[in-house]
């Protein structure tokens, strides 16, 4: 393997990880157009079950897909007592268990079609 195939493999990389940020980006953006969608209903008084748990279940993966990358990025490092990134990803985990599992959000989301 000479260097100019090891150049490729770096570049294919960088392309891959800007791939998987537009991706988050793109995630992170229908999540908060969701959000709204849903806080619009509430203020109409109008029901708003179905979009909120599609908010949640959107949301709450996107927090976990965002939370992954950042270990898969920082490596080793993230795995420090300190670390940032490490509280984020926790703290995603947490937040996934106290809103409801994927599964539940999915079945209200089900109920309401």
């Amino acid at each position: 393997m000479g260097f100019k195939d090891i150049g490729k493999k770096v570049q294919a990389a960088r392309e891959e990880k800007g791939m998987t940020q537009a991706d988050l980006a793109t995630r992170l953006r229908a999540s908060r157009l969701l959000y709204l969608d849903a806080l619009a209903l509430v203020d109409e008084g109008r029901e708003f079950t179905m979009e909120a748990s599609m908010a949640k279940l959107f949301a709450s993966e996107t927090l976990r897909d965002f939370a992954e990358f950042s270990l898969e990025a920082l490596g080793y490092r993230a795995f420090e007592d300190d670390s940032e990134a490490r509280k984020i990803f926790n703290e995603a985990q947490l937040l996934i268990s106290i809103d409801g599992a994927f599964n539940v959000q999915r079945m209200v989301i089900a109920s309401q079609l």
